[in-house]
């Protein structure tokens, strides 16, 4: 139920397992997996844009990982197909016991980057997270010159603390 595909799984060897939530069965199951970086294992996290069902899940991973950048290469809908369903609020939103507020939203030619305050119930601390949308992939096939690509990637970089947990990738 939480895979948007039934034939792309989260691998046992590398899959994210979430803290349980007691009396639910599962819930230590969101379809994503570490995947290394140069010389730095785990730092990305790879998984599937968020469904209406997995919304919190997702937001307990960043939460868990302690996630500053999350990176979506994808549009929510895409040749009239649904993608990925919105995870973020226009303004604020719960998520069972995680508080999302939408900060500040910075439209650029070929990406957004939109900033979140997130908060957990019990926990006295508040995360900045930013989520950086490429717009400018197409479905199926790669955007016609690397520049603004690129470009992104180097915001990425730049705008990510090197003290944070691993950078979540979703299409």
């Amino acid at each position: 139920m939480k895979n948007r595909y039934g034939n792309i799984i989260a691998y046992d060897h590398s899959r994210v397992r979430l803290q349980p939530q007691e009396g639910e069965s599962g819930s230590d199951y969101i379809n994503a997996n570490y995947v290394d970086g140069y010389h730095r294992p785990n730092h990305y996290i790879a998984t599937q844009g968020p469904m209406q069902e997995t919304v919190y899940d997702f937001w307990r991973m960043v939460w868990q990982e302690n996630t500053a950048a999350i990176v979506m290469v994808t549009n929510l809908v895409e040749v009239g197909r649904v993608k990925c369903c919105k995870y973020w609020p226009d303004d604020t939103e719960i998520y069972r016991d995680m508080k999302v507020t939408l900060i500040e939203t910075q439209l650029l030619s070929e990406y957004v980057i939109r900033t979140f305050a997130v908060e957990k119930r019990g926990v006295a601390e508040i995360r900045e997270i930013r989520q950086f949308h490429f717009t400018g992939w197409p479905d199926h096939g790669v955007p016609l010159h690397a520049t603004g690509l690129l470009g992104f990637i180097r915001r990425v970089k730049t705008k990510t603390p090197p003290t944070a947990g691993p950078t979540v990738v979703h299409c």
